[in-house]
């Protein structure tokens, strides 16, 4: 399994109910093997959870989110060996025009 989280990992708020989550590729001296993908995971500040999103890219825009809201978002990458570490950020929406 991959031993370090996917590098550069970011997020950006587009609008109050969107976020645009972005990363690069584990280190190659962390993958393990091929990597197969990416998994992506976001609970909001009132525990709601999300089903995870299975990625070949680097990049998911989450959408119909809450406004002004506290969301945790992690990214790992995976292989044929199992899912590796991940990266993690907490972050808000905004309000409408404010972001």
């Amino acid at each position: 399994m991959p031993s370090a989280p996917p590098s550069r990992f970011g997020v950006s708020a587009l609008d109050s109910q969107s976020l645009l989550v972005y990363w690069l590729d584990v280190p190659p001296e962390h993958r393990n093997g091929i990597i197969r993908g990416y998994r992506l995971a976001y609970t909001s500040a009132s525990n709601s959870t999300y089903p995870v999103i299975t990625k070949r890219d680097y990049s998911e825009v989450l959408t119909q989110l809450q406004k002004a809201t506290k969301y945790t978002i992690e990214v790992w990458a995976f292989n044929d060996a199992g899912d590796g570490v991940p990266a993690s950020k907490t972050t808000w929406t905004g309000e409408d025009g404010k972001w």
